[in-house]
């Protein structure tokens, strides 16, 4: 349970099918240690359940719906294969709500081989007789480059393993930019990134952190050992 959403692995079946939506960015900073924010409001038709969101950033996101954390990512990629995340949610209702993600780009060889700063998503929900898709990324959505994060910190290392430092100055990032009633307007609509620097999707093969956790936390725990005393030994 996440702030009143509750979480699930999403079914394989579904799971496997291909991302819908397109790449986006914000207009502005592209280069690496930058960081967009985006927000994108939608609505849940009456009678669609099961709902699920499907994610991938480059380098690497964080989710917020309707201003409860869902989680983050992507696991490790190369340029032959990038895997998309997948969040169950069951119990949305319907009616309206907010999107919220935050992509950093910190393009770097050992954790991603990153390519180009983009956020790909949709949402998809079962109808009663088929998925459909809620909503995904495009030019409807909301987006703004971060001021927070220092776009010219310094490597690292030199050597590209790891990504630029991350400089952050929290004056500049709003303290409720991912919540519903967040006013966006000033804020541009998303770009699309051409062409996709995710040409070979597939969903995720390794467990989220979430999902070891809910593992963890189900596991049976060990009895106690009892030291058994024997007289006159």
């Amino acid at each position: 349970m996440t702030g009143g959403l509750s979480l699930r692995p999403a079914p394989v079946t579904l799971a496997d099918t291909d991302l819908a939506g397109e790449p986006i960015w914000a207009t502005g900073e592209t280069g690496p240690a930058a960081v967009a924010l985006f927000r994108h409001q939608f609505t849940l038709p009456s009678g669609w359940q099961s709902v699920e969101l499907a994610i991938i950033a480059d380098t690497r996101y964080e989710v917020w719906l309707d201003r409860s954390w869902l989680g983050r990512g992507p696991a490790r990629f190369s340029r032959v294969r990038q895997e998309f995340d997948t969040y169950a949610i069951p119990d949305l209702p319907t009616g309206q709500h907010v999107l919220a993600v935050l992509v950093q780009y910190a393009p770097n060889t050992r954790r991603s081989e990153s390519v180009q700063p983009a956020l790909q998503a949709a949402l998809r929900a079962w109808d009663g007789s088929s998925w459909q898709v809620v909503s995904a990324t495009g030019t409807d959505w909301k987006a703004a480059i971060s001021p927070a994060w220092d776009a010219d910190a310094r490597l690292i290392s030199e050597l590209g393993l790891i990504g630029p430092m991350e400089l952050l100055d929290l004056r500049g990032l709003p303290a409720d930019w991912m919540q519903p009633g967040f006013d966006d307007s000033t804020w541009s609509q998303a770009q699309l990134v051409s062409p996709s620097p995710f040409p070979a999707l597939s969903a995720r093969t390794i467990p989220t952190e979430r999902s070891v956790q809910a593992a963890q936390g189900r596991r049976r725990k060990r009895p106690a050992l009892t030291w058994l005393s024997t007289p006159g030994v």
